[in-house]
Formats: structure tokens, sequence, C-alpha cells
């Protein structure tokens, strides 16, 4: 099932299948942003703009801009195709999101539940054993990004709500209210 976002999800039945999608509007904000940004540094490296000094510096560096934002055009490309489809699935096995993980996080595995904030960016860092993390088959994104991100404080599995049909604090709530029900359930039994 697939709930519009401005409903409360955190409120739904744990044994239901929430699907959150892409949001087409927020994603072409992304990609028009990173066509500037990535023509502005085209124009810097390329000299169509007076360089400082240390010329040979500057032209990796705004040559590194411009493959970075490439970068970002073609991963905001690939997800404005796949828009439609479900980036997150919140159900009973567990927290999916198709851009960390090609399996399910299982609730019960998620032993922490923490927001990391860098400049205006807030990520939902989930904490789970090693073992899980072993288990859930990371993305190539995910796994080259892990190291880095746990060095900057956001050490365990990152997830954002940035160009999907859901705000950050609604996907915060929906995650922590289903990891709390189930290690509830787990304390139980």
């Amino acid at each position: 099932m697939n709930i519009p976002p401005h409903k409360d999800i955190a409120a739904s039945a744990p044994d239901q299948i929430v699907e959150i999608q892409g949001s087409p509007t927020k994603l072409i904000g992304v990609l028009i942003g990173s066509i500037l940004f990535a023509l502005i540094y085209a124009r810097l490296a390329f000299g169509y703009v007076s360089i400082p000094a240390n010329k040979e510096y500057a032209i990796y560096g705004y040559g590194f801009g411009v493959l970075f934002f490439g970068a970002i055009i073609a991963i905001t490309i690939k997800r404005l195709l796949s828009a439609p489809k479900a980036i997150i699935t919140l159900s009973p096995a567990g927290y999916h999101d198709t851009r960390v993980s090609e399996r399910p996080i299982p609730w019960e595995a998620i032993r922490e539940i923490l927001i990391w904030k860098m400049h205006s960016q807030r990520v939902i860092v989930l904490k789970v054993p090693p073992e899980v993390e072993a288990s859930i088959g990371l993305t190539p994104i995910a796994r080259w990004t892990r190291g880095g991100n746990a060095k900057f404080g956001a050490d365990g599995l990152s997830t954002v709500a940035n160009g999907l049909n859901i705000s950050h604090d609604d996907l915060l709530a929906a995650i922590a209210s289903r990891a709390t029900a189930a290690t509830a359930i787990r304390k139980s039994a």
C-alpha cells in the first residue's frame, strides 16, 4: 500500500506494508541544481573565467567538481526514471531502503536510531550488528560511503528522505514506531 505523505504512517499497523516512492518534483530540483553547478565548474575548469595563480590545482579542483556533479546528474536521472517505484518499504520483515541494501533490515536488528546533522542535512542512522549489516547486501554506494560517514559521525546505515514523497520527521517517526514495536515484542517473548 502506498500511503500519501500527508497521512501519519507512524500510526500504521506494524503488519501493514507501506511503500514510499520518489518525488519527481524534488528530483527535478536536484537535477536542475546539479546541471547548473556542473556548468559553473566546467566553465571554470576550461578557462572561460580567470583562474587563480595556482592554475594546475584550480583546474583539477574544478574538474573534480564537473565529475562530481556529473555523477549526481546520472544518479538523479536514474532515480527519476524509477521514481514511481518504491524506494523505501516498511513491512513486517523490516526496513528496506533500496538505496542502502538489497534486503530489508529486520526491525528487531535495529539497536539504535540516531539523527546525524551536517550543515542543513539531516540523516537517519540505523545502528545494526555487523552480522546483520553483512547479511542484507549493501549497495555499492552504501559500501563506499560507510567508512567516510562513520568518520564524520554517522556510524551506521544512513538513510534520508531527500527526493522522496515523505518528510524527514515522518520517516523517522515511522521507523522509530515500528522498531520500538519489534523491540517490545522481542522483550516480551
